[in-house]
Parts: C-alpha cells; structure tokens; sequence
C-alpha cells in the first residue's frame, strides 16, 4: 500500500471524521444528517483533488437519494467502499 502524501493528511482525518458521522446518523436512521455528511465529504475530496474518493462519496449519495427518502438498497455496500477508502488512504 502506498503512503499517503503528508499534505492530504489533514483533509483526509476530516474525511474520516465526517464518515464516523455519517455512521453515526445511518445507524440512527437520520439519513437526511448522513446525506449532509456525504455531501460534505464530497466537498472535502474534490477540494483536495482525491477524485476516487469524490467518486465514492457521490456513489453513495445516489443510493441515499433525495431529502425525506428511505434509502436504496445498496447503500451500505457503498458506505463500505467509502469507508474502504478511506481507511487505507487510496485518494
């Protein structure tokens, strides 16, 4: 596995950060709170140039769908691979 470059380092603890809340609300049904986490992590990465993890994070979003929805099935296989992401640093 390759290291992450010491200037995505911040970004990317802010990241994991928003995914822990994004857990959080999902485990507590509060899938319009984990559409805003997600939405936030979309803007992390793409600010920080990590385009598979933008692409993951926008995955994600499709399957939460709109505001005021249950989401679809698959979300949590997209919730993995984000955080899969995430975790080992693959921007």
């Amino acid at each position: 596995m390759a290291r992450l470059d010491p200037a995505l380092q911040p970004r990317f603890a802010r990241m994991r950060g928003e995914a822990q809340a994004l857990s959080r609300a999902a485990m507590a049904q509060d899938y319009d709170e984990a559409r805003f986490r997600v939405h936030c992590i979309r803007v992390l990465a793409a600010d920080g140039g990590c385009m598979g993890i933008w692409r993951a994070a926008l995955e994600l979003s499709r399957y939460l769908g709109p505001l005021g929805t249950s989401p679809n099935a698959g979300y949590r296989g997209a919730f993995a691979y984000l955080a899969n992401r995430l975790a080992t640093g693959r921007p």
